[in-house]
């Protein structure tokens, strides 16, 4: 949803919040440089958040974390806030959240990688719904909490970045946005499932193939959907080893579990 600026622009949704969560240290380097389990990446978040704050120190940010970038975990925007913090702080020896979010949120925006993971993963919530677009501080968040639930995470091979996809699919995602008032009604992580489901289904993210190799396990779980590159299956507890066991046989894709996870964005800093 595009406002009048970028930091009232953003995303109307919903989404689960994981664990265990991207780990990231920041620090004063000789170069500008990102590291990203243990490998190099090149970033254009980095370059615009040191741009955005005209600073002229460099820094090293080093990220551990179980989910993989471009894939759709919102990883980038994880990277964006930390970016925000290491070159404000850089700047100006000391840290104001509610700035740095905010700046980080705009990166995002500009750069189309995320229009509602800031927020999202700033304020947290077992289950997320954002009601109204815009940075933390801005937009409306509802935190719900649904317990601490296993999530299972299928890394898919698509080549589908979030630019191309917000592009070429913002109409059907515009449209799909109707089918946010009935979680905004009922607000559990049940009907937060049908909705993601059909959500999956109006957009096109959710195929025959997948739904073909899920039927034998829909007794099972709780519920599934798509969304980019991953597929996103909210199993039974009981059933949690069976399922796992079983999606790891028939997709030749990573598999992965997490657990939901109400807490937010966490900040340190430790002054050397």
């Amino acid at each position: 949803m595009w406002n009048r600026d970028e930091y009232t622009s953003g995303s109307v949704g919903a989404g689960l919040v994981i664990e265990p969560p991207a780990y990231i240290t920041i620090e004063a380097y000789s170069k500008d440089i990102s590291i990203v389990n243990g490998k190099i990446i090149n970033l254009p978040h980095q370059k615009l958040a040191k741009k955005l704050l005209n600073v002229e120190k460099n820094i090293r940010v080093t990220c551990t974390t179980a989910a993989t970038l471009g894939k759709g975990y919102g990883l980038s925007a994880a990277l964006s806030i930390a970016y925000s913090i290491g070159y404000y702080y850089a700047k100006y020896r000391e840290v104001k959240l509610d700035t740095i979010f905010r700046m980080a949120h705009l990166i995002e925006v500009k750069l189309l990688t995320g229009l509602g993971d800031v927020i999202a993963e700033v304020e947290g919530g077992e289950l997320e719904i954002r009601e109204k677009p815009g940075a933390p501080g801005i937009g409306k968040l509802i935190k719900v909490k649904v317990g601490k639930r296993p999530v299972i995470v299928i890394e898919l091979e698509r080549k589908m970045d979030t630019t191309t996809m917000l592009r070429s699919m913002f109409a059907k995602i515009k449209t799909g946005a109707k089918l946010l008032e009935k979680l905004t009604e009922e607000k559990d992580l049940k009907t937060f499932l049908d909705v993601a489901y059909n959500f999956s289904k109006h957009v096109g993210f959710l195929d025959c193939s997948i739904e073909d190799k899920l039927r034998k396990i829909k007794n099972m779980i709780m519920g599934y959907f798509c969304k980019k590159q991953v597929l996103v299956i909210v199993p039974e507890e009981e059933f949690l080893e069976d399922v796992y066991e079983y999606v790891c046989k028939v997709f030749s894709f990573p598999c992965k579990v997490f657990y939901t996870r109400y807490e937010g964005t966490i900040v340190k800093i430790e002054k050397c």
